[in-house]
């Protein structure tokens, strides 16, 4: 293969552990109807034993719901049901502070540009803070606020003087609004995800743009000095689509985009994939969530059903496993992050159903291994004239066996005599690989 031209692509492929681990505990805690919502795209928040979160569809009248529900499943109620002027389509998840919660609709306002607001956690005391006018000001916010203070802090996925987004602070009480920075493009375009803030710098993504158009990693300070680039996704063996936010572990970045898990320092350097996942999350991806040293992440397009998984990954890249996998009637992966309280993750799914609204779930994650793992699984193309072009397999692991499939939900076979590197002819028919544990 001397001299062939070649491009590396690392893939997060599922394989079965051996048989003894538990699952994890998997109940579905809300089905949504429609009207009492639908399409739950955003981030839950918990006080106590209760969870509040948004649904981007339904309610009365059809603009998207805020809800709150018992870790338990029972006592949901609609806290409120969009109507348009007072905003529409939140897709964003809420941030609770006391008995407050906060939180932005991409439509609706003034302009249908979007806005900022506010609710008590019983229901009374809504006001929208601010609604976007798409100037300078941005337009549809969708990514879940922060809060430091008595200060919000978001971003905007258009407005702005060139339309590539915004980057806010606003007061609780409505004052004080502006623009800390709008997006060139050139610097990233249409951010998505939460904002990480460490002292008076905000760190964060943005879904495009930056020097391959394949989304960055950015830093600003809190009164709007400090602009700077931390990453430039190229789209390949890096991943891109930046539609996720950040967490931080001491001056360590972590995040995702459509297809890796990565780290970065919070001055740019030690950049690295730590894992690879296989599916996009959706549409303003669904970002990470730290506890300890474990980062917790939800995928759509893999796992053993091909709807999508939860999964895991240590900070250091080891031990990455799936712990759900979804199947079709559990619904699509909703954009918003997982949250983790006392051993349970809760998330949404942005359908499915009996209806097909969405649900709420909970995953109580077991003291034992995981019952999936991933296996790096590496492709590369070769040319070797004049024999053609091949896809070559390769993987680190030799008890694993190699299977094939016409879909990527099955029927997978073994690959007679298939040992790593494996080359595939390109050109034939259609197959999705994956590694299988030897029982």
């Amino acid at each position: 293969m001397k001299g062939a031209c070649a491009i590396w692509i690392g893939l997060g492929v599922l394989v079965a552990q051996a048989a003894g681990a538990r699952a994890q505990q998997y109940s579905v805690l809300k089905i949504f109807t429609g009207t009492d919502g639908a399409e739950p795209n955003g981030g839950l928040a918990l006080s106590g034993g209760t969870l509040y979160g948004t649904t981007a569809q339904g309610g009365g009248a059809a603009a998207g719901t805020l809800f709150r529900l018992n870790t338990d499943g029972s006592g949901f109620s609609v806290l409120r049901s969009f109507r348009g002027p007072d905003g529409g389509y939140p897709l964003s998840g809420l941030v609770l502070a006391g008995s407050t919660l906060y939180g932005t609709t991409e439509r609706g306002g003034t302009t249908n540009d979007g806005t900022v607001f506010k609710l008590n956690t019983d229901g009374t005391g809504f006001a929208t803070l601010h609604s976007f006018t798409g100037a300078s000001d941005g337009a549809y916010p969708v990514g879940t606020l922060i809060l430091s203070g008595s200060t919000l802090y978001g971003t905007t996925t258009g407005g702005g003087n060139l339309g590539c987004g915004t980057v806010f602070e606003l007061n609780t009480d409505g004052s004080g609004f502006a623009s800390l920075a709008e997006f060139t493009g050139q610097d990233g375009n249409s951010p998505h995800g939460r904002l990480v803030l460490s002292g008076n710098t905000l760190y964060g993504t943005t879904g495009t743009g930056g020097s391959f158009d394949y989304g960055t990693v950015f830093k600003l300070n809190t009164d709007s000095s400090g602009w700077a680039v931390l990453k430039s996704f190229n789209g390949t063996n890096e991943g891109g689509a930046v539609d996720a936010g950040l967490v931080m572990v001491g001056n360590t970045l972590y995040g995702r985009t459509a297809e890796t898990v990565f780290r970065v320092n919070t001055d740019g350097s030690g950049f690295a994939v730590i894992g690879n996942v296989l599916g996009n999350a959706g549409a303003e991806g669904a970002g990470l969530t730290v506890s300890g040293g474990t980062l917790y992440g939800i995928s759509s397009g893999d796992g053993s059903f091909g709807h999508g998984t939860v999964f895991k990954v240590n900070t250091d890249g080891s031990g990455m496993y799936d712990l759900k996998s979804f199947a079709a009637t559990d619904g699509t992966v909703s954009p918003g992050n997982l949250l983790v309280s006392g051993g349970t993750l809760y998330g949404t799914r942005g359908d499915g159903g009996p209806g097909g609204q969405g649900s709420v779930f909970s995953l109580v994650l077991e003291p034992t291994e995981p019952p999936t793992a991933r296996v790096p699984l590496l492709w590369q193309t070769v040319r070797l004239p004049p024999a053609g072009e091949f896809l070559v397999l390769a993987w680190t692991n030799s008890s694993f066996v190699l299977q094939a499939a016409p879909s990527v939900t099955g029927a997978y076979t073994n690959v007679p005599g298939a040992s790593s590197p494996f080359a595939v002819a390109v050109g034939g028919p259609q197959m999705f690989f994956r590694l299988q544990a030897n029982p």
